[in-house]
């Protein structure tokens, strides 16, 4: 899913390119995929505490989120320095 976006994301920028003249398409891609990545482990651990017999597994979801973000920053942050 994260992937067909990128790929949409990729085709209309050309186009809205004169808009954001000083935003780098890197940028906008990692605060997509945060955005998302974050949505998606946020309701899932919502879930994983409401709805499940061992809620302490949220935390543990919680914290991949965390590491996970952490992981993309780093990526795109050694892509914008090269």
């Amino acid at each position: 899913m994260l992937t067909f976006i990128i790929f949409i994301l990729i085709s209309i920028y050309e186009d809205i390119s004169y808009i954001m003249q000083d935003i780098s398409i890197n940028s906008i891609f990692m605060v997509i995929s945060i955005y998302l990545l974050m949505a998606d482990c946020l309701v899932r651990a919502y879930f994983e505490w409401r709805h499940t017999p061992n809620p302490k597994q949220s935390i543990l979801t919680l914290s991949e989120m965390l590491l996970l973000v952490i992981a993309i920053i780093f990526f795109f942050q050694t892509m914008l320095s090269v």
